[in-house]
């Protein structure tokens, strides 16, 4: 799946933080793994900023001297050895305090609370290993991707049990530091309201319901010449790979669309081959595509926001 497994090490690390939530916290290595974690919580040693948090990993920031807003900058780690890679050490670190319950390594934890529940039975992530590479190295079917890009769109609930919390995949599919980025959230990419070659124009820009929120301190949503407002909170969001991986998560529609091997199609040719078909049958706008692609990505129409 290439870089769709950045995605998939976001997700993880989200359960990891849903299955430690109740753990107690009496010293360094302790407690519940969360975003606003000092990473020399969980690390001894790490190559990028001393004062990073899980969040600034997460979002691609970590590496930047100045962590400060408006100071940092967005750089993609594309093969995970700048920053990514290290949750690896995190996580495991977080499961080192119930072996028992959590599984022996990360490998363990990723069958016994993720490809499990979701039936992913032929998901392999860093073949096996208890180390694992969030960049890239996750095999996968088509059908196993869905099933990722649907936990998704049902904010972490599987069958009914919840797998990782509302408020994690929330963060994932929405900017971390507007400052450094509008189109990055916990390793996932977003629309945005400026010009993005990955999605095109037809999508509406995922914008908190609040500033500031998290790590991020910006006090609005960061765009300097388009407005931070919005009917509907139904952004898009997308895991992408190299050659053609692809889950799209079209929250308004209610809709993820996947593809596998499709070469140089990103997100953007992925829906804008799906859409005149669905556009036909909207209630709607009936084949109206310029009136629904105009309302659709101001984010004034989501007919099937959940």
């Amino acid at each position: 799946m290439f870089s769709v497994t950045k995605t998939l090490g976001a997700v993880v690390a989200g359960m990891v933080a849903h299955q430690t939530a109740d753990l107690s916290r009496t010293g360094r290595k302790t407690g519940p793994l969360a975003a606003e974690d000092r990473v020399d919580h969980w690390l001894d040693e790490f190559s990028f900023h001393p004062d990073a948090r899980i969040g600034h990993v997460l979002a691609m920031v970590a590496h930047n001297e100045d962590l400060g807003f408006g100071r940092k900058r967005f750089q993609y780690d594309i093969d995970g050895t700048v920053q990514i890679n290290r949750l690896s050490d995190v996580l495991g670190a977080a499961l080192a305090q119930d072996p028992e319950r959590l599984g022996a390594d990360l490998d363990a934890f990723a069958h016994r609370f993720l490809f499990g529940p979701l039936g992913m039975d032929r998901s392999r992530w860093s073949g096996g290993a208890s180390d694992k590479n969030f960049a890239v190295s996750w095999h996968a079917t088509v059908r196993e991707m869905a099933r990722l890009g649907l936990l998704l769109l049902r904010g972490g609930e599987w069958g009914g049990e919840r797998l990782l919390s509302e408020e994690w995949v929330y963060a994932m599919t929405h900017p971390s530091f507007e400052d450094a980025s509008h189109g990055y959230g916990y390793l996932t990419w977003l629309a945005t309201r400026t010009r993005n070659p990955l999605f095109g124009d037809c999508v509406p820009a995922p914008i908190w319901r609040e500033h500031p929120h998290g790590l991020s301190e910006s006090p609005d949503c960061g765009y300097r010449r388009h407005s931070c407002e919005q009917a509907y909170d139904a952004g898009v969001w997308a895991a992408l790979g190299l050659f053609g991986q692809i889950i799209m998560g079209h929250p308004g529609l209610d809709l993820v669309l996947v593809a596998k091997d499709v070469g140089g199609i990103a997100a953007r040719g992925v829906w804008e081959i799906a859409r005149p078909a669905l556009i036909a049958r909207d209630p709607r706008y009936a084949g109206d595509e310029a009136a629904f692609c105009r309302d659709y990505a101001a984010s004034d129409y989501a007919p099937d926001l959940r």
